[in-house]
């Protein structure tokens, strides 16, 4: 029942990619989130851990992303998403788990959201002193839902949030004044939203 009433509250506070005005924003979200392209292999991916659609959903993010090298931050089931490595020729994806230091420019770095809450603020807080004043994204996986991340909490480098369904995104974003919070949604799970009831 906390689930469903979750995922109410979600739905009706999100917005579409119509609603944001940032032009990095509505590009980067359009990369993946009604964008219906296909990969061959998308059929072949098996929902465990992550969904299929959740995979799909990062594949698209990491495509347009077009990161240096992928950090996967211990713990993640990090067999399951070995796919990624498709994305482009030569694209690493390194475990990381203990020191986070001497990360590679323009990367980005997946979380298994399904930790407690303290684990992951601190997690954050502890990745954001190795982020240099570069564009860095950090994807947190199916976000625990039932124990909320409080923004107020995470480190001030991660200028720019984008709560979607199953993936929190957070940016640090150089010269981007202020903190961000956007709940996003597919334009199809809003149709009020495409003037349908206007």
């Amino acid at each position: 029942m906390t689930k469903m009433i979750e995922n109410l509250k979600f739905w009706i506070k999100g917005k579409t990619i119509y609603d944001v005005h940032s032009p990095f924003l509505f590009e980067f979200l359009n990369s993946f989130l009604d964008n219906s392209q296909n990969f061959y292999f998308f059929k072949n991916l098996k929902s465990n851990r992550y969904s299929k659609t959740t995979k799909i959903k990062l594949f698209k993010i990491i495509r347009y992303w077009n990161p240096g090298k992928i950090y996967l931050i211990h713990p993640i089931q990090a067999w399951s998403l070995q796919y990624l490595a498709s994305v482009k020729k030569n694209l690493s994806l390194i475990e990381v788990n203990g020191s986070m230091n001497n990360f590679f420019p323009h990367s980005c770095f997946l979380i298994d959201g399904q930790i407690q809450s303290t684990s992951l603020i601190s997690m954050l807080n502890r990745l954001s002193i190795s982020i240099q004043e570069e564009l860095q994204m950090v994807i947190i996986i199916n976000p625990n839902q039932s124990n909320q991340i409080s923004t107020d909490e995470i480190d001030s480098k991660y200028n720019l949030l984008l709560f979607t369904k199953d993936i929190l995104i957070l940016f640090h974003k150089p010269r981007y004044k202020g903190k961000r919070n956007y709940f996003v949604v597919s334009r199809y799970t809003k149709p009020w939203r495409m003037g349908f009831f206007n």
